[in-house]
């Protein structure tokens, strides 16, 4: 999100930006697992994440930096995977001169300075969002586990991305390489992230392989947006039940509402009590959350 970049740029120290940059790459760039620990659930926080990068081996530090970077070692059991080596050393970018000139004092302090790098990053640009970041994270994943249980595991994974499919037998992902996740564990682990575009994959035996997929609901992180709702349906029912009908295109929680709209949780759900009322919405709970929909008759209004 721009603005994180700007907060980033402004106040990260720039040796730390620099590192973090050049270690992450670009969208389709491959950046070291050890930048993103396996969570121990839902309630890891930046403390215990820091930490664990600030733990990372030397060994696992050298795997990673091997399978994405040239003029390190070509591991067969990398190589493998791709059509040829030249494809692999194709795949593979240049070791930046901010991880290598760490690396040559210790991976300790290439793993401590990447820690250090993420705790600054996440303080000057993300720290004061968090609050509504988790939100929509939680949301998404409300919504996952709730569409998994009406519909099954397949229909859980059609709208996370074009690149990633149900073929009968497993899951598959669009990728320049070959490769069977086999290993017998805790199944796929998703991930739902509020700052990327389509899904990364992570796959390191013991851990169970995960996919990181953008969250539904990131475009209200942005700020309230103009929402458009047809003019007949203002003067019908008034602006904001007109706005929250138009919202409900996808169904969501009160909290997601208030945040794309603008407006209070207590004006929100006042207007969506009024709306449940006459038939045009209904709320159904969802864990702790009441996830509200349009009606078969919210629908025709908003269309008519």
């Amino acid at each position: 999100m721009t603005r994180w970049l700007e907060r980033a740029a402004d106040g990260v120290d720039p040796a730390l930006l620099t590192l973090l940059t050049d270690l992450a790459g670009s969208s389709r760039a491959y950046a070291p697992d050890f930048l993103t620990p396996a969570p121990a659930g839902r309630s890891v926080g930046i403390d215990e994440l820091v930490d664990a990068i600030a733990a990372t081996d030397a060994d696992t530090v050298d795997y990673h930096l091997d399978i994405g970077f040239n003029g390190r070692p070509v591991r067969p059991d990398v190589v493998v995977q791709f059509a040829s080596e030249e494809a692999y050393v194709q795949w593979r970018r240049p070791l930046p001169a901010s991880v290598s000139h760490l690396l040559r004092q210790g991976h300790g302090v290439l793993a401590e300075a990447a820690a250090e790098a993420m705790r600054a990053w996440f303080d000057v640009a993300l720290a004061t969002d968090w609050p509504d970041v988790r939100a929509v994270l939680d949301d998404d994943i409300a919504y996952r586990g709730d569409r998994m249980v009406r519909e099954g595991s397949t229909a859980l994974l059609d709208d996370l991305d074009p690149s990633m499919a149900w073929d009968g037998n497993g899951v598959v992902l669009d990728r320049p390489f070959d490769g069977d996740i086999d290993w017998e564990h805790d199944g796929l682990l998703l991930l739902p992230c509020s700052s990327q575009r389509g899904v990364i994959f992570s796959a390191e035996d013991p851990d169970p392989p995960r996919v990181t997929y953008p969250a539904r609901g990131t475009a209200s992180l942005s700020g309230p947006p103009t929402v458009s709702a047809p003019p007949e349906l203002r003067e019908l029912i008034g602006e904001t039940r007109a706005v929250l009908l138009s919202l409900l295109a996808e169904p969501g929680p009160t909290s997601r509402l208030a945040r794309a709209s603008g407006w209070s949780q207590a004006t929100v759900s006042y207007h969506l009590g009024i709306l449940a009322r006459s038939g045009l919405v209904e709320g159904r709970r969802r864990g702790r959350s009441v996830v509200y929909s349009r009606t078969q008759r919210g629908d025709q209004l908003v269309g008519s």
